[in-house]
């Protein structure tokens, strides 16, 4: 996944900040907001406009 998501976007990983993507700041759906939550890998938050892979920003 990382491989196909860092084609298109660069960087392909981005902090979720106040529910919006750290790449392209836009609103993220709550799915995609508790998926980049969650330690499960097979619910990995994936932004809804760009694509980058989510995680949880604790700051």
């Amino acid at each position: 996944m990382y491989d196909r998501v860092s084609k298109r976007n660069w960087p392909a990983i981005s902090p979720l900040r106040g529910g919006k993507c750290g790449g392209c700041h836009l609103k993220v759906s709550s799915e995609a907001e508790s998926g980049s939550r969650s330690a499960d890998p097979a619910q990995m938050g994936i932004c809804d406009q760009c694509g980058r892979i989510l995680y949880w920003d604790f700051a």
